[in-house]
């Protein structure tokens, strides 16, 4: 076998080193807290019509779901969907908006990419015991048998089929 040919899989214990934090846990009632607080903002930003996209689903997952006073953080999975079509002259609503925002980014792609980073940027509010994951990431990621989560917005049966028929 030539060096070229060899490859390095990443263990289970490896993907959870990835994902591991130096930052101080949290107590079960600031979870609690930062949830709460979490789903008044899809809340608030879903009323938003000026946000381009807007929250379809959320769930909750990890170590929120244990049995245990102290976390690392809460895990919430979020779906946005945009307000409108993705199709047209989408591109240029996007641009216009990310140019209306007042900031400047250094890509086409960072612009266009603005109005779904606005609404993750609102939800996350600065709060370090919040971690957001993307839908897909979230359905695709692999899940031991002990796997639990919570849905606290959208259809229990339709995200559950989607998890089934998910890669993880």
């Amino acid at each position: 076998m030539r060096s070229s040919d060899t490859y390095y899989q990443v263990t289970q214990k490896g993907r959870s080193l990835a994902r591991a934090s130096g930052a101080k846990r949290i107590e079960r009632i600031t979870a609690e807290k930062t949830l709460t607080e979490f789903m008044e903002r899809v809340v608030r930003s879903n009323a938003n019509q000026e946000y381009l996209y807007s929250v379809a689903r959320v769930v909750v997952f990890g170590s929120y779901l244990e049995n245990t006073n102290r976390l690392g953080d809460v895990d919430v999975a979020v779906d946005l969907q945009p307000r409108i079509p993705l199709k047209g002259n989408w591109v240029e609503v996007f641009q216009s908006h990310a140019e209306n925002s007042g900031r400047s980014f250094a890509t086409f792609e960072d612009a266009i990419d603005w109005p779904r980073r606005e609404v993750l940027l609102f939800l996350k509010s600065r709060k370090r015991s919040v971690s957001i994951q993307s839908w897909f990431s979230f359905v695709q990621m692999e899940k031991p048998k002990s796997f639990r989560y919570r849905v606290l917005l959208g259809d229990e049966q339709e995200i559950a089929r989607e998890l089934k028929n998910g890669l993880g």
